[in-house]
C-alpha cells in the first residue's frame, strides 16, 4: 500500500523491535543470574551471557524449534514454583491484601510493556519461512496465541493475587519468598528462588537465537556475504560484541527500556502502520 519506502519502513520497524528485545532479554537474564550469586557483578553476568548467545547463534536454524520447546518447559517450571510459593504464603497468612483495582498512574508504562509483548510479530516472517508445511500458518498463529494468553494471564493474575503491591519487576525476585521478599522457610523455597532463576535465564537464551536470525539474515544479504563464512563470523562477533557493550551501558535501565521500546516501536508495528 505505501510501495518500497513503506516496506522498508516496516521492516526497519521490527529490526529495532528484534534487538531491543535482545538487549533487554540478556539485561534481564543477567539481573536473575544476580539473584543467585549476588556477589558477582551483573556486568560479569552479561559478558557470559553474551558469549553464551554467540554460541547459540552458531547453531543450525533448523535446531531453533528445540530450544523454543526448552523454553516453553522452563515458563510452565516458573508458573510451578509461583503456585507453590503462593499456597505457601496463603498457608501461612502471609498472601497479600493490598489489591488497586486500577493503577492510573503506572496506566502507560503498563500499556508501553504489554506491547513489548508483541515482538513475536517481527519474529512471524523467520518463523513462517521455517514451517514445513506452510499452509497450517493459521493453526500455528492461534495455537500459539492461545498458548501465549495463557501463560501471560496466569503468570500475572497469580502474581498479583499472592504478591499484591509487593510484586518485582522479575517475578522471579518474588518466587520463594515472603512479602518482605526474605526466604521462606525450608530448603525446598530457596531451591526454588536460585532454580526460579535459572529457568528463566534457560528461557531467555534459548529464545534469543530465533529473535538474532532475521537480523543476521538482514545484514548478510545487504552486504551479500550468505556464502563467506569467515566474513558471517566477523559479523557475528562484531554483533555480539556491540550488543554486549550496549547491554553494560544500559543494564540499569530494563524497565525504561520495556517502556520506551513498547510505546516507540510496537505501537506502530501492531497499531499504527497497520
Amino acid at each position: 500500500a505505501f510501495g518500497r519506502w513503506g516496506l522498508r519502513i516496516f521492516a526497519s520497524f521490527m529490526l529495532v523491535d528484534l534487538y531491543t528485545c535482545i538487549v533487554s532479554s540478556l539485561v534481564l537474564a543477567a539481573h536473575n543470574l544476580h539473584l543467585i550469586f549476588s556477589g558477582i557483578a551483573t556486568e560479569l553476568y552479561i559478558i557470559v551471557l553474551g558469549m553464551l548467545l554467540f554460541c547459540l547463534i552458531m547453531v543450525p536454524e533448523r535446531f531453533l524449534d528445540r530450544f523454543a520447546g526448552i523454553g516453553i518447559l522452563c515458563f510452565w517450571l516458573i508458573i510451578v514454583s509461583l503456585v507453590v510459593t503462593g499456597c505457601e504464603l496463603v498457608a501461612l497468612g502471609e498472601a497479600a491484601e493490598d489489591y488497586k483495582a486500577v493503577n492510573w498512574f503506572g496506566m502507560t508504562q503498563g500499556m508501553g510493556v504489554v506491547l513489548w509483548l508483541f515482538f513475536a510479530h517481527s519474529e512471524a516472517p523467520l518463523m513462517y519461512q521455517m514451517m514445513e508445511d506452510r499452509s497450517q500458518w493459521h493453526v500455528s498463529v492461534c495455537l500459539g496465541m492461545c498458548g501465549a494468553v495463557t501463560i501471560v494471564l496466569i503468570m500475572a493474575v497469580l502474581g498479583y493475587a499472592f504478591f499484591g503491591g509487593t510484586s518485582q519487576q522479575t517475578i522471579t525476585d518474588n518466587l520463594g519468598r515472603n512479602l518482605d521478599l526474605q526466604i521462606l522457610p525450608g530448603h525446598v523455597n530457596l531451591i526454588i528462588s536460585g532454580a526460579s532463576a535459572v529457568f528463566l535465564v534457560v528461557k531467555l537464551l534459548t529464545s534469543l537465537p530465533l529473535t538474532v536470525a532475521p537480523i543476521l539474515g538482514f545484514m548478510e544479504e545487504q552486504f551479500a556475504i550468505r556464502e563467506r563464512k569467515v566474513l558471517k563470523l566477523g559479523l557475528r562477533v562484531l554483533f555480539i560484541t556491540i550488543t554486549t557493550t550496549i547491554c553494560l551501558k544500559l543494564g540499569q535501565a530494563f524497565a525504561l527500556i520495556l517502556e520506551i521500546t513498547g510505546s516507540a516501536v510496537q505501537a506502530p508495528i501492531c497499531i499504527i502502520l497497520p
